[in-house]
C-alpha cells in the first residue's frame, strides 16, 4: 500500500493490546512509513517478529531498519498466494478502505482463517482522491460492515473506527472479552492522548454472535466452535 498520513487515534490502544496479546509473529499490511513498527520497537518489544507488507520496493532497507524482521514488497491482495503464512496478530492501519469492498472482504476472510487477532483502523467521512487508484479511499468500513463475522469488539473516536476480530487460530489464546474489559479499564481510554483523539472516552463495545449448541448430557455447558 502506498504510504500517506496514519492517524494517531488508537495508537495507544494498540499497542496496548499488543502486549496484553504478546504475539510471537505479527503482520502489518500496508506498513508504508513503519509507524506500528516504531510503536513496537521503541516500547521494547524486540523478541515479536514483524513482517511488513509495503508495496513500494524502495521502503524495505528503510522498514528493516526500523526493527522489521521481514518486508514483502507485494500488493496486500498478493498475500491470498501465500495461503501457508499465519500470523498471532495482522494489522491494518489506514489501509482497507483503500481497497474495493470485495477485495478488502476477500481479505479479511482470508485473514481470519490464518491468524489470531485481527487489528482494522479506518476512517469515515473522508473523501481522498486521486488518479493512483489505490492512493485513494474507495471503500467505506462502518460497524455494519463488519456484520459477517461473529467475535468482534469496535471503538469509535471522531471519524475513526477501531476494530478487533477474533481471528480462527488459536493464538496465546487470550479470549477477546478479557481483552476488551482490560482495555476499558484503563486510565488512557479515558484521556486524550493524541491530538487525532476527540477527547470523548474511549470504549470497546463487544459483538459476539458465536455458533453455540447446549450439551446434551449437561444443559450447563455450551459448545462454541471456534476460539473464545
Amino acid at each position: 500500500m502506498l504510504s500517506g498520513y496514519s492517524w494517531t487515534t488508537f495508537d495507544d490502544l494498540a499497542l496496548y493490546l499488543l502486549r496484553q496479546i504478546n504475539p510471537s509473529r505479527i503482520l502489518d499490511i500496508g506498513a508504508g512509513e513503519g509507524k506500528y513498527g516504531r510503536l513496537i520497537r521503541s516500547g521494547g518489544h524486540h523478541d515479536w517478529h514483524l513482517t511488513a507488507v509495503e508495496y513500494e520496493p524502495q521502503r524495505a532497507d528503510e522498514l528493516k531498519a526500523m526493527g522489521y524482521d521481514e518486508v514483502l514488497s507485494v500488493s496486500a491482495m498478493a498475500l491470498l498466494d501465500r495461503p501457508a503464512d499465519i500470523y498471532e496478530v495482522v494489522i491494518l492501519g489506514d489501509v482497507v478502505e483503500h481497497f474495493r469492498k470485495s477485495e478488502g472482504q476477500d481479505l479479511l476472510e482470508f485473514l481470519n482463517y490464518r491468524s489470531a487477532y485481527i487489528f482494522i483502523v479506518t476512517p469515515e467521512s473522508m473523501p481522498m482522491s486521486t488518479a493512483n487508484f489505490y492512493e485513494g479511499h474507495n471503500s467505506l468500513w462502518a460497524p455494519q460492515a463488519m456484520r459477517w463475522h461473529d467475535l468482534w469488539a469496535h471503538c469509535r473516536n471522531g471519524q475513526m473506527h477501531f476494530y478487533l476480530l477474533r481471528g480462527l487460530l488459536a493464538g496465546r489464546d487470550v479470549p477477546l472479552s478479557h481483552l476488551v474489559q482490560s482495555a476499558n479499564s484503563e486510565e488512557f481510554m479515558r484521556l486524550k492522548t493524541s491530538p487525532n483523539q476527540t477527547g470523548h472516552r474511549r470504549s470497546l463495545e463487544l459483538h459476539d454472535h458465536r455458533t453455540r449448541d447446549i450439551d446434551p448430557h449437561n444443559h450447563e455447558l455450551l459448545w462454541t466452535y471456534r476460539p473464545a
